[in-house]
């Protein structure tokens, strides 16, 4: 490599990948030899080198591998991190001395030339959003539908009739919940005319309204 940069003189060097360079990525002696060297050949050819390191294994952790990442990672001026969706993939930048970079996509088409992804990613997110948007409130119309079905099952054990402190204190034992969530539970059937009040007392038909 240094006698490629010496031949040809360029501005930048791509070093893919930099754990070529040693016997192992988690040698502290080794890493710290390596880093000082490429900065020294930076410093000296007044070139930007760009090195290619690995993230660890594990979802939760984005750092690169090893010594050797952590000593890449406290040397660098810019750290850019790549991950791929859905054959989308984004860079972003996770460190940097100065100014960070803002984040843009890129993905390959059929014949594998370089596309811009960035509005690709843009509808996948949205996507994704409105994806998770409606887990969650096909789970709080389950959650709704539950505790509604408990409450129908209350009123018809009581004879087609409860009174709304008493039911409310079954469903706060039933379900664990405070009392001004059962109580905004209740009126909002109540509004939805899923259940009925009438005087103090809940029912599940307006019939026995009438009949009170």
């Amino acid at each position: 490599m240094r006698l490629l940069i010496c031949d040809f003189r360029p501005h930048v060097v791509i070093v893919d990948g930099i754990v070529e360079f040693v016997a192992s990525f988690n040698d502290e002696s080794m890493a710290k030899q390596l880093i000082h060297e490429l900065l020294c050949i930076s410093e000296e050819s007044r070139l930007a080198m760009v090195c290619v390191l690995h993230t660890n294994k594990a979802d939760e952790d984005h750092n690169m591998r090893g010594h050797l990442g952590t000593m890449l990672a406290q040397k660098a001026g810019t750290v850019l991190e790549c991950s791929k969706q859905s054959g989308i993939i984004t860079v972003s930048c996770s460190d940097a001395r100065h100014q960070e970079m803002p984040d843009w996509s890129i993905m390959f088409d059929d014949g594998g030339h370089i596309l811009d992804a960035d509005e690709r990613r843009r509808q996948a997110i949205e996507q994704r959003r409105a994806e998770l948007q409606q887990k969650r409130q096909e789970a709080a119309n389950e959650k709704q539908k539950e505790r509604l079905d408990y409450a129908l099952k209350a009123i018809r054990d009581n004879g087609g009739s409860i009174s709304r402190k008493q039911l409310t204190e079954i469903l706060i034992n039933k379900f664990d919940l405070k009392r001004d969530t059962v109580s905004r539970f209740i009126t909002a059937q109540i509004t939805e005319k899923t259940l009925y009040e009438g005087g103090n007392n809940i029912m599940s038909s307006p019939e026995q309204t009438l009949a009170l």
